[in-house]
């Protein structure tokens, strides 16, 4: 967990607590947390009755069979443990005896929701999976972001905000930011940061200019117990000891942000293809906007900011949603259509809720630009200006998660709205196409990111070199060339089915090629055999395509791999970490796999997709491959890169020599004079970082994330449809 060790006493008092216990001693832990920390702020225990997070404590123990003693002064056989767990846990995060000062209030703040998160995720463990599992996070909706990426992600949203004269020091304007799924309240309280500095640089004394800027941060969440604790979070980092949590109630509101109407319901944000469908009955949440902050509308928000829930609702790591649900979302939100998932619908939501402000948003770096998320881009696209190129934090964000992260940014059109933006068309010149009701319509094209693979990498926006625009605009390869053919496995298969070994030993006895054994130019031996008994295979919910399938592939390419990797089939069958390849008309497989284990066949690739610049799950698609050009009709050239294909088969591999000789006869053969291949050359070194992977090798690197990479890969995970962080919220 979070700061090493420090929640081990927790987690054993709630080992020892009764199931039915658990959530109660959460929330016990937490009233607790606040208590210690009010001590420290000099802060009165006794306001802690009037707040949410008390109030909810006592309903809990009223519910209960067996009556609970008092919560902050009491004692009994979990209370002395209890009390002393959650000491431990806030001397670990904020040693010293000192009460905390200025800027200590925010750490002070914070720690409650990171409390929350470590209760919660200790809690999920003890129902029965393995921690860090990533069902884990799916199923929960509160999981913590760490205050730096919190500040980072403020720091740039209200940067530009701050210049402008919004603030009114006689009586600021209340409510200018919300973050709609609120989770600890970690956003608001770095804005409140912010503002507050805003605010003692104009001369405000510091408790004025924290008053000042609580005033101005709302949020929403479906977690009850969430807007308790966020609420909680802003009194202590208000720090006044005249000021209750009660103070309060009125900034966070218990509901679902995606069921209600914002300010100014706009009929283009729904789905074209059908009418919106009803509020489901089971939507016991819905939130009355106009209701919860009559002084935003109609306006709305300044800024929406946060880290919405990341859930995907198609895809092998689909999440449940009912067919009520599934038909709401489809008809009142636009961008569910294409890849449906949480997070898109939370960015067409955020832009309802700020249709003149900004839009900043903690999100997969996949939505920038995967063809899934078109539609959520097109929907945001039709009222804000997104900025380019967007900031990429990296793979590494989140504790013990591996998924690539951006911050989108988008300004509302309107006297409120940016500088001009380079991904909306006609941006440059003023002529924008545009739609009914007057609404900017929007391409979803992918958004420019600067990209990070690990937060501690310098971002690069380096574009690629002009050489590779001579292969745009040429004729795709034919669509049948490539296809999925792999075996898709799952946990049962894994476990039961695979014998992983240098050799068969029955009843594990079918060979399996994978992504590892493939190298460019030759296959190594298998090393993992399938027991593929139908019987069993049936038990597991899996098939199997009949061998003379797999003898019909004439070549196959590594589909997780920073770069295009290729080699000639031996016929065996394989896993889906592979794709099929075929000879198609006058594309036979050594000219096929010739072009794909060449340089500028890679550095195009690499130039094209995202997804495959990132450090985790670096993805070869079959899309990708079907957008890669025809060679021209040379016969010369495409025999010569024929031969040279030909031989590094026969090699099994490709010598420096060879090498040459292979890119230099592709490069001919597309129009590339010696400079221009260099610099391709140069650009495909730069990217992929070094020769290792370039020449197709595992990369020289270790570590959770080529591990992760390696087990998605080997069990049919991919990016784009199994996004490795569903559910973390703010």
């Amino acid at each position: 967990m979070s700061e090493g060790a420090r929640d081990v006493a927790l987690r054993d008092v709630l080992e020892s607590a009764e199931p039915a216990e658990v959530a109660w001693l959460t929330r016990a832990a937490l009233t607790r947390a606040a208590a210690i920390l009010a001590d420290r702020l000099g802060l009165p225990r006794a306001a802690l009755v009037e707040g949410r997070l008390q109030g909810a404590q006592d309903d809990d123990r009223a519910s209960s069979k067996e009556r609970r003693p008092e919560i902050l002064h009491g004692a009994g056989a979990h209370d002395a443990r209890l009390e002393a767990a959650v000491r431990t846990y806030v001397d670990a995060a904020l040693p010293g005896g000192a009460p905390p000062s200025g800027a200590e209030n925010l750490r002070c703040a914070h720690l409650i929701g990171e409390l929350l998160n470590d209760l919660l995720a200790v809690g999920m463990q003890l129902e029965g999976a393995a921690p860090g599992s990533p069902s884990l996070r799916r199923r929960s909706g509160s999981f913590f972001t760490p205050p730096a990426v919190c500040a980072s992600v403020v720091g740039e949203a209200l940067g530009p905000l701050r210049e402008r004269p919004a603030l009114e020091r006689a009586a600021p304007r209340p409510f200018r930011i919300c973050d709609p799924a609120v989770g600890g309240g970690a956003f608001l309280l770095e804005a409140c940061s912010v503002l507050e500095a805003q605010e003692r640089a104009a001369g405000a004394s510091p408790a004025e200019a924290r008053r000042r800027a609580v005033l101005q941060v709302c949020g929403v969440d479906r977690s009850q117990l969430a807007v308790a604790v966020a609420e909680t979070a802003l009194w202590l980092y208000l720090a006044d000891p005249d000021v209750s949590p009660a103070a309060l109630r009125r900034h966070f509101v218990h509901g679902d942000a995606l069921c209600g109407d914002a300010w100014t319901p706009t009929p283009w944000f729904t789905s074209p293809s059908e009418p919106p469908a009803p509020v489901p009955p089971a939507a016991s949440l819905r939130l009355d906007w106009h209701a919860a902050f009559p002084e935003v509308a109609p306006e709305g928000f300044e800024l929406v900011v946060g880290n919405p829930p990341w859930v995907a609702f198609a895809g092998r790591s689909a999440q449940p949603l009912t067919a009520e649900w599934r038909a709401y979302f489809r008809g009142r939100y636009a961008a569910f259509s294409g890849f449906p998932t949480l997070h898109g619908v939370f960015v067409q939501r955020a832009a309802e809720l700020a249709p003149r402000g900004r839009v900043a948003l903690l999100l997969p770096s996949a939505v920038a630009d995967l063809d899934g998320y078109r539609a959520a881009r097109a929907t945001l696209e039709r009222t804000h200006d997104v900025a380019a190129p967007l900031t990429e934090l990296g793979q590494d964000v989140f504790e013990g998660v591996v998924q690539p992260t951006f911050v989108l940014i988008a300004d509302g059109r309107g006297e409120r709205s940016g500088e001009a933006r380079a991904n909306v068309p006609g941006e440059q010149t003023g002529e924008r196409p545009s739609e009914p009701g007057g609404a900017t319509a929007g391409t979803g094209a992918p958004w420019v990111l600067r990209e990070r693979a690990r937060s501690t990498i310098e971002l690069t926006y380096a574009p690629p070199p002009e050489a590779l625009e001579k292969l745009e605009g040429r004729a795709p390869l034919p669509e049948k060339t490539f296809r999925e053919l792999g075996f898709q496995s799952n946990r049962q298969v894994t476990t039961r089915l695979f014998l992983r070994n240098a050799e068969p030993s029955p009843p594990f006895t079918l060979p399996l090629l994978e992504g590892r054994t493939v190298k460019e130019f030759r296959t190594e031996p298998p090393r993992v055999f399938l027991w593929d008994d139908p019987e069993e295979l049936a038990a597991a919910g899996v098939r199997l395509r009949p061998g003379a399938e797999y003898a019909a592939v004439d070549f196959v390419v590594r589909q997780t791999a920073a770069v295009t990797i290729a080699a000639r089939s031996p016929g065996l069958a394989f896993r889906n970490s592979l794709l099929a390849g075929y000879a198609v008309d006058t594309f036979d497989a050594d000219l096929l796999v010739g072009l794909l284990n060449s340089s500028l066949f890679r550095a195009l690739h690499l130039s094209r997709q995202r997804d495959a610049r990132q450090a985790a799950f670096p993805q070869v698609k079959v899309g990708h491959l079907r957008r890669l050009p025809r060679p021209p009709e040379d016969p010369e050239l495409r025999a010569t890169v024929r031969r040279l294909s030909a031989r590094a088969t026969e090699l099994r591999g490709c010598p420096s020599e060879l090498r040459a000789a292979l890119d230099g006869a592709v490069a001919r053969l597309f129009g590339l004079d010696d400079g221009e291949l260099d610099a391709v050359r140069r650009f495909l070194a730069e990217r992929v970082g070094g020769p290792g992977r370039v020449d197709g090798e595992e990369p020289a690197e270790s570590g959770a994330s080529v591990e992760a990479s390696r087990t998605a890969a080997e069990s049919g995970s991919t990016e784009a449809d199994a996004p490795q962080r569903e559910t973390l919220e703010g």
